[in-house]
């Protein structure tokens, strides 16, 4: 799987080469990239998503192993980072 980064770069070379097109009068190529580049941009940020929801079920297994007043010491404290 690609990165989200990856993904984002991909993104805005297609939005350029819908750019060149538009300049040359080949709008409905340009429209087709330009949407093609509209569902890069949500497909990385869904990894984005995908990666973060990973970490926190990586993160609930360690806090599964830990004793409770620790366990939610550092569950308040996460929630403070993301928030």
């Amino acid at each position: 799987m690609k990165t989200a980064q990856e993904i984002k770069d991909i993104a805005l070379e297609r939005l350029q080469e819908a750019a060149i097109l538009c300049d040359n009068g080949k709008y409905d190529g340009a429209f087709y990239l330009a949407g093609y580049s509209v569902e890069l941009m949500l497909k990385a940020k869904f990894v984005n998503v995908l990666m973060l929801i990973i970490c926190l079920m990586k993160l609930a297994k360690i806090l599964a192993r830990l004793e409770m007043p620790l366990r939610y010491m550092i569950f308040h404290h996460c929630l403070y980072l993301v928030a």
